[in-house]
């Protein structure tokens, strides 16, 4: 028989409220085991970097973070101040971290190492299931990285070289472009920061390649578009009542491909184009005239000038645009009134009347073509007072010295014969020696009046004999 009788009672007599107790104080018994079990983690990880830690190769396991950190700036420090080498191309140059921005931070590192603050659960498991190597976190200030890497950009850029379109014997050809290059900053900054990371003390810069506005290709479909059309047959330009022609092998040299935003426009060049078809301007009947002077029964006279009608350089040019890229191939050009630039006035001025010296000189046979093709160069050559002659500029640079060597020597003789001042020659004997660059003749009109040179060769079987003769005003 029990003292106290036991009480039978039933799941369905227990008022409701008895769930709802026993739930809250299951959930503060949890509450507390697990407030207790984070106390004793604090105590235990504590301010503890886990063990088996190591930030750049530097073992700080076990450590506590004040010791970490102290580690960490005394072994880390030299990597700021330790120039890297960057090299890229012909480029080589040395950047010190710090002073491009760049430095260590090492609470943040040990932030990463220990998974969080003492208090934090992450810290205490880290603890408790040990680290591993961790990677040093670096800042940067963006806007000194930038500014120290701008000097290397410099020596890195290249500017890109667009194709383009030249002309071999009359024929449109391509001149491919070249990529241009410049420096990738924001790769090259994360590969300086990555060379901070790992303790390296060099590293490549990085590149992008800079492409040229007119590529290769689109050169090649404007020769074969719009510049074969322009040169499929040749131009006539109507001036003056005057029907003119032009071979495309003549006028198609000057055209030029031109980059109007970033799209291929034909042009052309009018210097170009003079120089090349001048010949063809100046056939019109009624252009003007220069003075001359001329020899008539072995002494000299003036021609007369007068005055004309001309193209201008630039209305040549348009009408020869026009006429190349119209369907009839045919254009209109203006011509305008002009004078002469040598006037009857100026020729009579310089007083060319009497011979004031002679000089003769013998050459091959071997070489008599070139002596009388410069002959004809020399012929004709009128210098105003107080101006100077150069041999080699008047019959050009081609590489013919013996016949610019036998010239000069004739000229030479006349103008020693004519007491004017030469200014160079290089003598040999009794001629001279021409060739380029630095075998010339020169002299001056050192006259009150003109001189006029007349050189005429004769041919025998045994060589040209070249006569050059000096014209001017009496003494």
């Amino acid at each position: 028989m029990r003292l106290w009788p036991r009480k039978r009672v039933y799941v369905d007599d227990l008022p409701k409220t008895h769930d709802v107790r026993f739930g809250f104080v299951f959930l503060l018994l949890f509450v507390a085991v697990l407030g207790l079990l984070y106390v004793v983690g604090y105590f235990v990880a504590g301010d503890k970097v886990p063990a088996r830690t190591s930030v750049a190769g530097v073992d700080i396991g076990g450590m506590t973070r004040a010791q970490a950190a102290s580690l960490l700036e005394h072994k880390l420090a030299s990597r700021t101040t330790t120039p890297v080498i960057v090299a890229g191309g012909q480029s080589v140059t040395q950047i010190e971290p710090r002073d491009a921005g760049l430095r260590i931070n090492v609470q943040e590192t040990l932030d990463q190492a220990m998974a969080g603050g003492n208090w934090d659960p992450r810290h205490m498991l880290r603890v408790l299931t040990g680290g591993g190597g961790v990677d040093p976190v670096v800042d940067s200030n963006r806007h000194t990285l930038i500014e120290a890497l701008q000097p290397i950009a410099a020596k890195v850029a290249r500017k890109p070289v667009d194709a383009r379109m030249t002309f071999t014997t009359a024929r449109p050809v391509l001149v491919a472009g070249q990529p241009g290059r410049q420096l990738d900053i924001d790769r090259t900054a994360a590969r300086l920061q990555r060379a901070l990371v790992d303790g390296r003390h060099r590293i490549t810069l990085a590149t992008r390649p800079v492409l040229p506005d007119i590529t290769s290709t689109e050169v090649v479909s404007f020769i074969d578009g719009a510049v074969g059309e322009a040169m499929s047959g040749p131009i006539t330009i109507t001036a003056g009542g005057h029907r003119l022609t032009v071979q495309p092998n003549r006028f198609g040299p000057a055209f030029v491909a031109r980059s109007v935003h970033h799209t291929l426009k034909l042009g052309i060049n009018p210097d170009l184009l003079y120089a090349r078809t001048h010949w063809r301007v100046q056939s019109l009947p009624d252009r003007p005239q220069e003075a001359q002077i001329v020899f008539r029964a072995g002494h000299p006279v003036v021609q007369p000038s007068h005055p004309g009608r001309i193209i201008p350089k630039a209305e040549w040019a348009r009408a020869v645009m026009q006429a190349a890229t119209s369907p009839s191939r045919t254009a209109t050009a203006t011509t305008q009134a002009a004078k002469p630039h040598f006037t009857t006035a100026a020729a009579r001025s310089l007083d060319i009347r009497v011979r004031i010296s002679v000089g003769t000189a013998h050459g091959q046979p071997s070489f008599a073509a070139a002596i009388f093709r410069k002959a004809h160069d020399l012929d004709g050559v009128l210098l105003r007072p107080r101006e100077t002659f150069s041999l080699l500029d008047r019959l050009g640079r081609t590489r013919e010295p013996r016949a610019d060597s036998v010239l000069g020597s004739a000229l030479y003789r006349a103008v020693k014969g004519a007491g004017l001042p030469v200014g160079a020659a290089s003598v040999s004997g009794s001629g001279v020696s021409v060739s380029p660059p630095g075998h010339d003749l020169t002299f001056t009109d050192d006259r009150g009046s003109g001189v006029y040179i007349r050189c005429v060769v004769r041919g025998s079987r045994f060589g040209p004999n070249v006569h050059v003769e000096l014209w001017s005003g009496a003494a």
